[in-house]
C-alpha cells in the first residue's frame, strides 16, 4: 500500500515531490521507492504543472539515502539484493524520464540514494551547509550503474570516484565546484532561488521544455548530428500552437499565453 512517507503539495505552476520521514532523516524505504514512479506520473498529469520540485519536508537533512535497517534485515539474501536495487533504479529512472523540468531543493545532508534522486534531476540548488557523501564502500554494496554513469556525466570521472571510493562527505562549496549542484545559497534565501527558476522554466512552452530536455539527453548519449527523433521533436513544436503563440507574444513585447 502506499504510504504517507512521500506527498505531492501544488505550488503554483510547481509541484513539489516531498521527502516525509524526518524522524527517520528521510531514509528511504522500499515503499517510498516502489511510490515515487507512480508519484512522478501523478506530477506530470497535474493540470498547469510545468515543474516538479524534489524537497526535503525538513531543513535539517535533505535524505540519509536508502534504509539501511532494510538491508540489515535482509543481509545474505542475494535476491532481496538485486530486487532492491533493481527497485532503486526504476526510482531514479522515473525521476530521470519526468516530462516536466525538475529541481532539487537541497537543505542539510543528503547521502547515497538521495544524491542518485538529485542527479536524475535536471537542476539542483543547495543551501550552504548541504552535505553530499555515497557509501556503498561501507556497506558493502555496488552503485547503480544508470546512477553512477549519471555522476561522472555530471561530474567527470575523477570527481565521481571520489564519492564513489572514499564515501567521504563532501560540502556545497566542493558540489558547487565540480557541478554536483547549479547555485550554492544561504538557507533563507534557497526557497526564493528556486522558486525563481520554476518560473523561469514555468514562462517558455511546454512542448519546449520537453523537446530540449530529450535533444540534451541525447547529446549526453553522444549523438550530435540530426536524426530522424530530433527532426520530429522540431516539426511537433513548429506544428504546435504555442509556437504562433510564442511568436507574436516575442514581437507584440507581452507575455506569451501557452495552451498547455
Amino acid at each position: 500500500m502506499p504510504s504517507d512517507e512521500l506527498v505531492l503539495e501544488t505550488q503554483g505552476t510547481a509541484v513539489h515531490l516531498i521527502l516525509n520521514r524526518a524522524d527517520k532523516a528521510n531514509a528511504l524505504t522500499q515503499q517510498m521507492w516502489d511510490d515515487l514512479p507512480r508519484l512522478v506520473t501523478h506530477a506530470e498529469q497535474t493540470p498547469g504543472a510545468r515543474v516538479l520540485v524534489l524537497r526535503s519536508v525538513t531543513d535539517r537533512v535533505f535524505s540519509a539515502g536508502a534504509d539501511v535497517a532494510e538491508y540489515r534485515e535482509n543481509a545474505g539474501s542475494t535476491q532481496w539484493g538485486l530486487d532492491n536495487h533493481a527497485r532503486v533504479t526504476a526510482a531514479t529512472q522515473a525521476l530521470a524520464d519526468c516530462r516536466l523540468a525538475t529541481v532539487a531543493r537541497i537543505a542539510g545532508p543528503c547521502a547515497g540514494g538521495a544524491v542518485a534522486l538529485v542527479t536524475a534531476c535536471d537542476l539542483r540548488y543547495a543551501s550552504a551547509d548541504a552535505l553530499f557523501a555515497v557509501p556503498p564502500t561501507r556497506l558493502g554494496l555496488v552503485y547503480p550503474q544508470p546512477d553512477t554513469a549519471r555522476l561522472v556525466d555530471l561530474i567527470g570521472p575523477s570527481a565521481t570516484k571520489r564519492l564513489l571510493l572514499t564515501a567521504a562527505r563532501m560540502d556545497g562549496a566542493w558540489a558547487l565546484r565540480v557541478g554536483l549542484v547549479d547555485d550554492l545559497v544561504h538557507l533563507e534565501d534557497l526557497d526564493a532561488a528556486v522558486d525563481q527558476v520554476v518560473a523561469q522554466i514555468a514562462g517558455g512552452a511546454p512542448v519546449s521544455v520537453r523537446a530540449m530536455k530529450r535533444t540534451v539527453a541525447l547529446a549526453t548519449a553522444g549523438v550530435h548530428d540530426e536524426n530522424d527523433e530530433t527532426r520530429a521533436l522540431l516539426t511537433e513544436a513548429l506544428e504546435h500552437p504555442d509556437h504562433r503563440e510564442g511568436t507574436a507574444a516575442f514581437l507584440e513585447r507581452r507575455t506569451p499565453f501557452f495552451s498547455e
